[in-house]
């Protein structure tokens, strides 16, 4: 198990636990297995989503990366935090930006995002592992001063297993800082538009749209009830917050394509959906104009 040490590394460090699973080959369009489809994803599009939400702002200006940071107290000794779902490593280079005398420690269950992840913080020290959100091994309790995350915890599926896991791993007055997904309520909105677009190109088909996750993170009771009962947490808050960009549409749809919905259709299968995005947004908002683009999620800060 790892436990708080007192000796900052002072180089990056990955380790690949041989036991997990392999990801699946290419060309598996749905294996069936949720989990296995996120990782195989990731594995082949590392980095896919801190290339999209640095270019999605609110309205006073930040990132959703800047409200997990800054929702996690400064110390004045070291502080020990985790990156559950590190992705690239590009949440937590920003961490060592804001507390550059941090221990910083990324667990992900995607290989390729790691290894992109030990390339980022090649200058950064810290330690990175292949694991489960829900376990959190190999990490021991009471290790961590605080734990964040950024879009990750939304697509786990037992929710309640993967808040006792954060339970255990910080310690008692501890943090926790997390950004998850929400349904969004902008009408005509382009990512209104290119759901409708995914859905026009795929009606009829038997696969449908996927679903990811614990349903009862989608309700703000649920939310409040896991966040309660599982993760123990003395003071609770969920602040709901949208992220917006404004871009030609062919840039909007570069952010938008990189999604697990469109990775499962051929390349006809997307091009199409592409020229129908396209179409809408120009009868929108004109072929000349920019598009506005909202994403809708919920801002969860704990402190344990």
């Amino acid at each position: 198990m790892i436990a708080a040490s007192t000796a900052r590394p002072t180089t990056p460090h990955l380790q690949l636990h041989p036991q997990l699973p392999l990801p699946l080959k290419q060309g598996d369009i749905w294996p069936g297995d949720p989990d296995a489809f996120l990782v195989r994803f990731h594995d082949r599009n590392s980095g896919a989503t801190s290339a999209v939400f640095p270019f999605f702002r609110t309205a006073d200006g930040s990132t959703s990366y800047d409200l997990v940071i800054h929702a996690v107290p400064r110390q004045h000794s070291a502080l020990h935090l985790l990156d559950i779902g590190c992705g690239d490593g590009y949440l937590l280079e920003r961490v060592n930006h804001s507390t550059p005398r941090s221990f910083l420690y990324g667990i992900d269950s995607s290989r390729g995002e790691l290894v992109a992840a030990h390339r980022r913080l090649r200058h950064v020290p810290a330690a990175l592992y292949l694991g489960r959100a829900e376990t959190l091994k190999p990490f021991a309790d009471a290790s961590m001063d605080a734990a964040i995350s950024h879009m990750v915890l939304m697509l786990v599926p037992d929710a309640p297993e993967c808040f006792r896991a954060i339970r255990r791993v910080v310690r008692p007055g501890g943090t926790f800082s997390a950004i998850i997904g929400r349904r969004s309520d902008e009408d005509g909105d382009a990512l209104e538009l290119f759901s409708a677009s995914l859905r026009k190109v795929i009606k009829g088909r038997a696969i449908g749209l996927l679903s990811f996750g614990d349903m009862r993170l989608r309700s703000i009771d649920g939310l409040y009830k896991i966040l309660s009962d599982e993760l123990g947490a003395r003071s609770v808050k969920v602040n709901d917050v949208a992220v917006t960009a404004e871009a030609p549409s062919r840039q909007i749809w570069n952010y938008l394509a990189p999604t697990y919905d469109i990775e499962r259709q051929t390349q006809d299968e997307q091009r199409a959906v592409k020229r129908d995005f396209l179409t809408r947004c120009s009868e929108r908002w004109g072929s000349s104009s920019a598009v506005r683009c909202t994403i809708a999620l919920r801002h969860v800060i704990c402190g344990l």
